[in-house]
C-alpha cells in the first residue's frame, strides 16, 4: 500500500502516463465510424438487392441473412478480445477485421456473376462482414482502458459517437447511388449499380482502414502501467450488474434489428412504396436518425455534459423510448385498411385512400392471409419517430451503458468482457430478426411489435428492482499509484 505522501510525489514520467492520449482515442473513433459506414451504408438496398439476384428468396430467409451478420459477432468478438488481451495490443485483430469486410464486401459486389442460388453467396457474404465486424467491440474496450476515470464517459462518447456519424453518412451515400439505377454500368469488369456501390464504398473504406491502423494508431493504456498490482487489489465486479447491463445492450439492439430488417418489406407493404421509394424513403430516415444522434454527443462533447450525467436514469428514458416508438407505429384496429391486391390477378386492382396503385404494391392477400385485417399506420409517424425517438434513446443509451460498463469493471484489461457483450447482444441479432420475420409473415407487424414492447418493458423492470447494485466498482483508497483514477470512479 502506498502512502498518501508517495502519491502525491509521482514523478512526471507517471505522471504522463495518467493523461489520456486524445489523439488515439478520436483515430479509434474515426475507425468505429467507418465500420459504422458499412452498417448503415446497406439500409434499404439489401433487399431489392436479394430479391434480383434470386426469385426463390423469401422475407424469413432476408432474416436469416441478417442474423448471419450478427452470427459471426457471437463467435467471433470474444475471440477477438481474448487475442487482444493475450497479445496485450488490439492492433493485429483489428488488422483481420478490416481484412474480413473487405472481403466480404468483394463477395457482394460480384454476386451478380453467380446463377442458381446466389442467395446462399448472399449469406456468405454477410457472414464474412460479420466477422470483420466483431473487431469493433477492440475500440469500446481499448477505450475503457485507455483514460483515466474521469476522462471515461467523455473517451466512450467520442468513440461511439463514430457509430453515430457512419449512421449518417452512409445513407447519404445510398441515396447518391440511387440514380445508378439497378443496371447501372461496368468498370473494369465489376458491375457498379446501386446494389454494388455501397460493397465497393466498403472496399475502399477497409483499405483506408488498414493503412491508418498500421501508421497512424498508437496504442496508450493509462491505466494499465501496474497490472499485477491493480488484479491482487482491486475487488471482483458485480456479476449481476455486469448481466444486466450486456442484456440491456441486448435489448437495445434486438429492437433496432427488428425494425430494420421489416422496414424494407414493411414499408412497401404497409405504404405501398416502390422499391425506389422505400429505398429512398429509408435512405433519407436513416440519415436523419443519425443526425439525431449526432447531436446529441455533440452537445454532450461541446457542453461536456459527462460531469452531470446520471447513468441509471437515462438507460430508463432510452428504455421507455423504444417502447414509446412501438406504441405510436402500433398498427391499431382503427383507420383506413391497408393496400391490397393478389399476385394471382394480371390487372392492377389494389387501392389506397380511393387512389389506385400499380399492381404489386401493396400487401398480397394470396400470400399474407391477414392483409384484409390490417389496418394502415401513417407513414410520416412512421418515418419521424424512427429518426427522432429511436435516434435519441442510442446515444441516451449508448453513452451511458459503455461508460457504466467499463465502471463496473473496474481497471482491468476489458477485451474479453467487452468482446463478451457484443457476442451475447449479437445472440440477441439473431434471434430477434428470425423471430421477428416469423411473427411478421405468419400472423402480421402487430405481434412483432408486441414482441418489442415485452423485450423492452422486461429489461426496463430490472433496472428498476436492481437500481442500487447498478453503480460503478468501489475501491479502497491509495491501494497504488492509480488510487486518483480509482478514487474518481467511486464518485461517478
Amino acid at each position: 500500500m502506498v502512502s498518501s505522501g508517495k502519491v502525491s510525489s509521482i514523478d512526471q514520467d507517471e505522471k504522463q502516463l495518467d493523461q489520456t492520449n486524445w489523439r488515439s482515442i478520436y483515430l479509434a473513433g474515426i475507425l468505429v465510424l467507418s465500420s459504422a459506414i458499412q452498417y448503415s451504408i446497406f439500409f434499404g438496398n439489401m433487399w431489392p438487392y436479394l430479391v434480383s439476384l434470386d426469385v426463390t428468396a423469401t422475407e424469413s430467409f432476408f432474416g436469416i441473412i441478417i442474423a448471419a451478420y450478427s452470427f459471426s459477432g457471437v463467435l467471433c468478438s470474444p475471440l477477438f478480445g481474448l487475442w487482444a488481451d493475450k497479445v496485450g495490443s488490439i492492433k493485429s485483430p483489428i488488422y483481420a477485421g478490416l481484412f474480413g469486410q473487405l472481403v466480404g464486401n468483394a463477395i457482394y459486389i460480384l454476386l451478380g456473376y453467380v446463377g442458381f442460388g446466389a442467395k446462399y453467396g448472399f449469406l456468405v457474404s454477410r457472414l464474412i462482414c460479420g466477422i470483420g465486424s466483431s473487431c469493433t467491440s477492440l475500440f469500446k474496450s481499448y477505450g475503457s482502458t485507455a483514460t483515466t476515470s474521469a476522462d471515461r464517459a467523455r473517451g466512450m462518447a467520442i468513440i461511439t459517437s463514430g457509430f453515430a456519424i457512419g449512421i449518417v453518412v452512409g445513407p447519404l451515400f445510398n441515396a447518391c447511388f440511387v440514380h445508378l439505377g439497378p443496371s447501372g454500368f461496368m468498370l473494369l469488369g465489376i458491375p457498379v449499380n446501386m446494389y454494388t456501390s455501397p460493397a465497393i464504398v466498403g472496399v475502399i473504406i477497409n483499405s483506408i482502414g488498414i493503412f491508418a491502423t498500421k501508421f497512424l494508431f498508437v496504442e496508450k493504456y493509462v491505466g494499465l502501467n501496474n497490472k499485477v498490482d491493480i488484479q491482487s487489489n482491486l475487488p471482483p465486479y458485480d456479476k449481476l450488474a455486469l448481466g444486466i447491463v450486456i442484456l440491456t445492450r441486448s435489448c437495445q439492439l434486438f429492437v433496432l434489428i427488428n425494425i430494420e430488417v421489416l422496414m424494407s418489406p414493411y414499408s412497401m407493404m404497409m405504404f405501398a412504396f416502390s422499391e425506389t421509394e422505400s429505398i429512398n424513403t429509408i435512405a433519407i430516415a436513416t440519415g436523419f436518425f443519425g443526425v439525431v444522434e449526432l447531436l446529441m454527443y455533440g452537445l454532450y462533447l461541446l457542453f461536456r455534459l459527462d460531469k452531470y450525467i446520471k447513468f441509471r436514469k437515462n438507460i430508463k428514458i432510452g428504455l421507455l423510448c423504444l417502447v414509446l416508438f412501438q406504441l405510436l407505429t402500433f398498427p391499431y384496429p382503427f383507420g383506413d385498411k391497408v393496400t391490397t391486391f393478389n399476385s394471382n390477378n394480371s390487372t392492377a386492382i389494389a387501392y389506397q385512400s380511393n387512389r389506385s396503385v400499380e399492381r404489386g404494391r401493396g400487401c398480397d392477400e394470396l400470400k399474407f392471409s391477414w392483409c384484409k385485417d390490417l389496418n394502415q399506420t401513417n407513414a410520416w409517424i412512421y418515418f419521424i419517430a424512427f429518426s427522432v425517438i429511436i435516434g435519441l434513446s442510442f446515444p441516451i443509451i449508448n453513452i451511458s451503458l459503455n461508460t457504466l460498463f467499463s465502471k463496473i469493471i473496474g481497471p482491468r484489461p476489458q477485451g474479453i468482457l467487452q468482446g463478451l457483450m457484443t457476442s451475447v447482444s449479437s445472440i440477441a441479432q439473431i434471434i430477434g430478426p428470425v423471430l421477428a420475420s416469423f411473427l411478421y409473415y405468419s400472423f402480421g407487424p402487430k405481434y412483432a411489435w408486441i414482441l418489442n414492447i415485452a423485450v423492452s418493458l422486461i429489461i426496463l423492470s430490472l433496472w428498476c428492482v436492481f437500481h442500487n447494485r447498478l453503480v460503478p466498482l468501489k475501491c479502497k483508497q491509495n491501494e497504488n499509484v492509480h488510487t486518483k483514477e480509482i478514487n474518481n470512479t467511486s464518485k461517478t
